[in-house]
């Protein structure tokens, strides 16, 4: 959201982020221009599109204002993250196959209302690397949000001669500019969108992480790879130091300039902006020959559905999720923007 707030941002857009929790990526977007919220009533103008990636921050929007939106969809396995079915919900987008067969299949939504949006990266936000790919590999990187694999890969590090280190959630070491340390190296371990983040900085990306091991994108694979948002979705093999290790020895510097410099031209955030834009001024089109009758109904399902669900995560978790709990005032938020 930051990538795709700064983005539209420069192209002239008025664009503002709602959250329920905010943190430091909201104080970094608040000093570059972009209003920041944890409360939809703070917004002092009401926006022309609702850009959408969990469904209570979704729902809460469209009920409070009246115009379309846009769904995209990261995951399948959360609650939060399983699509509204909601009348002003134009189109659905998936970041790679494996979340577009979930919507078209698993939750039923037409194929029609949903279109390939693969992620991109901000190529703005990363430095030049201060040397080219070595010939053979000395620096290795981690970069995970899981940890079960890390001694497996250690290990592999150390039989093969490798600096190995570690970045992420998975060894508690988050950053908000990952780009930083991924040009100081040349071997990158990483999934999703963290992998293409790795490739589009020059790095050599042999994709896994805790679940399993894919292997070493490369000019070959990179393409079904790409298709599959880098995830474990596509192929995967148990993690191991032998497999890991011959991952390693399939290093070549020149074929990862190459597969880098695909990737740059294919997920350059420019790309998605401009399909972004499209579907935008398409939703807004769409929207205003819509009845609010069937609005209402949709957004009337959609509580009914999930409010049960949302009280009953609240207290078996024992956390009080802000989104959840002001859940409860949809119908009314509702009723009152229709006064």
């Amino acid at each position: 959201m930051r990538d795709l707030a700064l983005g539209l941002s420069r192209r002239g857009h008025r664009t503002s982020v709602y959250a329920p929790v905010l943190g430091a990526m909201a104080q970094e977007l608040g000093k570059q221009g972009i209003v920041v919220v944890d409360d939809l009533r703070q917004l002092k103008d009401a926006p022309d599109i609702i850009h959408g990636h969990h469904n209570l921050p979704m729902i809460e929007a469209l009920a409070r204002f009246s115009c379309p939106g846009i769904w995209l969809c990261h995951d399948w396995t959360s609650w939060w993250d399983q699509p509204p079915r909601l009348a002003r919900i134009h189109r659905y987008g998936a970041v790679d196959r494996t979340r577009l067969n979930y919507l078209t299949r698993t939750v039923g939504i037409r194929a029609e209302q949903v279109v390939m949006l693969p992620n991109a990266v901000d190529l703005a936000r990363i430095p030049l690397r201060p040397q080219p790919l070595a010939k053979q590999p000395e620096h290795a990187l981690a970069y995970t949000k899981t940890r079960s694999q890390l001694p497996i890969l250690r290990e592999a590090c150390r039989r093969t001669g490798l600096r190995f280190a570690a970045l992420g959630r998975g060894v508690d070491a988050e950053t908000a500019e990952p780009e930083r340390e991924l040009v100081r190296h040349d071997i990158v371990f990483a999934t999703g969108r963290s992998a293409l983040e790795a490739l589009c900085a020059g790095c050599a990306v042999i994709v896994g992480d805790g679940r399993g091991l894919v292997g070493m994108v490369t000019t070959a694979n990179y393409e079904t790879l790409r298709e599959y948002n880098f995830g474990v979705q596509a192929f995967v093999r148990k993690m191991s130091v032998d497999a890991v290790v011959s991952e390693i020895e399939r290093y070549n510097p020149q074929d990862a300039l190459a597969v880098a410099t695909r990737g740059q031209t294919e997920a350059a955030l420019e790309g998605l902006l401009d399909a972004l834009e499209q579907l935008y001024a398409e939703a807004i089109q769409s929207c205003a020959t819509m009845g609010h009758d069937e609005d209402d109904r949709a957004l009337q399902r959609f509580r009914r559905q999930w409010y049960p669900q949302v009280r009953l995560s609240i207290f078996r978790h024992g956390q009080r999720i802000r989104s959840g709990l002001r859940f409860a005032g949809l119908s009314r938020i509702g009723q009152e923007r229709h006064k």
